[in-house]
């Protein structure tokens, strides 16, 4: 059952917080704790089948924590990849963007102890939350994945 947004106590540059323990993250703040892009974070608000829960103060989307780490696990639990599935005798790689599939799916092989060779494709042109890279970057970095960006430019895409 969700709790009054009455709740909230206070509201920091990104986060806002109910108790160190448990605090209400605006999108923004909820890519950064997720991996997930803010235009996917808003895909997910809306999905029909498995919507992920928030709540809107004045204008201003808000998710906590502990609700999206139970909707992320029932995400993936809805499309889970039996470890089985993940035993590989060459190197495993993976076309790493910032959406949930890519990352989950890099996160499953890191945990089955086949830590995948991750690229990202990013395209010249691209800025703010329409170029995934520096998301999926950061995700790499922050797993210790061995990765790499390739920057397509309009003359090798034309």
């Amino acid at each position: 059952m969700r709790e009054p947004v009455a709740q909230v106590r206070g509201v920091l540059a990104e986060r806002v917080v109910v108790s160190t323990l448990d605090p209400f993250l605006s999108l923004k703040a909820l890519a950064g704790y997720s991996g997930l892009s803010v235009r996917k974070l808003r895909e997910y608000l809306d999905d029909p089948a498995h919507p992920l829960p928030c709540y809107r103060v004045g204008g201003k989307i808000l998710v906590r924590r502990s609700e999206f780490d139970r909707w992320i696990a029932t995400y993936r639990t809805r499309g889970h990849v039996g470890g089985d599935h993940l035993v590989s005798d060459v190197p495993v790689g993976a076309f790493l963007s910032a959406g949930i599939d890519s990352t989950t799916l890099a996160a499953l092989a890191d945990e089955a102890q086949q830590p995948p060779r991750c690229v990202t494709v990013t395209f010249e042109g691209l800025a703010g939350d329409e170029n995934e890279a520096p998301l999926a970057e950061r995700f790499a970095r922050d797993r210790r994945l061995e990765h790499s960006t390739r920057l397509v430019t309009r003359d090798e895409f034309l």
